[in-house]
Order: C-alpha cells, then structure tokens, then sequence
C-alpha cells in the first residue's frame, strides 16, 4: 500500500472510527504503517498548536575575522539567509536585520518563530568559522518588542 493511502486510511480512520468498521487493518499486513502513521499525524498535530519564538543575534569574532571584508559579510549574510529553509529548524516565521556597532563591525539579528526547540549547537557551523550566537527565548507577547529593537536603525527583511 503507497504512502499516500496508508495518511489517507488514518485520516479516515481518524475521522469515522465511531461508524466504520476498521479491525481488518489490525490484522493486515499495514498494521505498523498505520500506528506509525496514525503517531507521526498525532505528533505533527501536538506541535501546530505550540510556537517557539527567538531572538538571535550573530556576532563576528575579531579574533577569527580582525578585519572585516565584503566577501566574509556576503557569506555570513547568505548563511543568515540559508537559516530560514532549514527543514529541521520547523520554522514559521524567519525575519533578520544587518546593523552595525559603532566601530562599524557588523552584526544581525534574527527573529525565528519554530514548532521546535532551538539548541546552540545547530549553529556550530557559525560558531567555529566566524563569531557567536546568542539566543533568547521569547514569548509571544515580546515580539513586538523584538521588532521595534530590530528595526531601530534598519530594515527588516522577512524571508518566510
């Protein structure tokens, strides 16, 4: 049985087990299709209803980059870009700033809103080649603050 009929079977199941019979799929051989599918449709469902909201702010270590050129900002910036189709990440919302100090080094903020967790460590990458991350876990009430403080001196750019 494809895939696409073993979601097909759950959702129906899911919808009309109280008025139809279904025991012939306990007792077929798509038994541990269907619970698999039938937990992975449940899990999905959990995690709609619950949103992580972050802040995020990328920093570029004068140790690793003393001197700033426009070709390590047009990499950090496609990398900051590059966060937003990060399936793993689960994210519903994805919008950054560039600004910089005021010794003119760059640094981004970034507003992620996921179904998941973030941890550190799914930005090592960024870490070990160019600076820092700092992540702040948010409600949803501070987001309008997170906005006005990204938007104090640039413009927002929202990539999904």
């Amino acid at each position: 049985m494809s895939q696409q009929t073993i979601k097909d079977l759950v959702k129906d199941f899911r919808l009309n087990s109280k008025i139809k019979d279904f025991s012939y799929i306990f007792t077929s051989n798509i038994a541990d299709e269907f619970h698999y599918e039938f937990k992975r449709q449940l899990r999905e469902e959990s995690l709609q209803g619950k949103l992580y909201i972050y802040m995020l702010t990328f920093t570029i270590d004068p140790k690793k980059h003393p001197e700033i050129t426009p070709e390590i900002t047009d990499v950090i910036d496609d990398l900051i870009k590059s966060q937003a189709s990060r399936t793993a990440l689960k994210i519903k919302n994805y919008s950054y700033v560039k600004e910089f100090h005021k010794d003119g080094r760059p640094h981004w903020h970034a507003l992620i809103v996921t179904y998941k967790a973030l941890a550190k460590d799914r930005f090592n990458y960024y870490i070990s080649k160019y600076g820092n991350i700092d992540i702040s876990k948010n409600n949803s009430q501070q987001t309008d603050e997170i906005v006005n403080y990204m938007s104090k001196s640039a413009e927002i750019v929202t990539l999904k």
